[in-house]
């Protein structure tokens, strides 16, 4: 395992809680303000996966797409999409739409996140 090869399985690799290193909203570091954000991945299948939020009390069901690198949702008419740009045992590399909520963003802003594994 390294940052170009793995050996585990994506799901292996995501299933975890991520807590935030790095967090960027519109091009502005909002990471002080964020800092104990956490995210929690869980039932990943080969289309969907559950994502909870630091202070969400429940799991919210999104859906992949191209091989588990992008994550997205329909609202409104509307998809939205956050792509994993690494992902490693000890990583995780979020940009795009933010259709979770984190980082304080809503779903019209561009982020980029990074997590560590907890």
């Amino acid at each position: 395992n390294n940052d170009t090869l793995s050996l585990q399985l994506v799901k292996t690799r995501l299933q975890k809680t991520w807590v935030l290193k790095e967090g960027i909203r519109d091009g502005i570091d909002v990471t002080s303000y964020n800092s104990n954000e956490e995210l929690c991945f869980s039932d990943v299948s080969r289309s969907k996966l559950n994502i909870k939020r630091t202070g969400n009390l429940s799991f919210l069901e999104y859906s992949f797409r191209n091989h588990k690198t992008t994550i997205y949702d329909t609202y409104q008419n509307q998809t939205y999409e956050l792509k994993i740009t690494k992902l490693t045992s000890k990583e995780l590399w979020l940009e795009g739409s933010c259709i979770i909520g984190i980082i304080g963003a809503g779903r019209d802003n561009i982020i980029k996140a990074k997590y560590n594994a907890k």
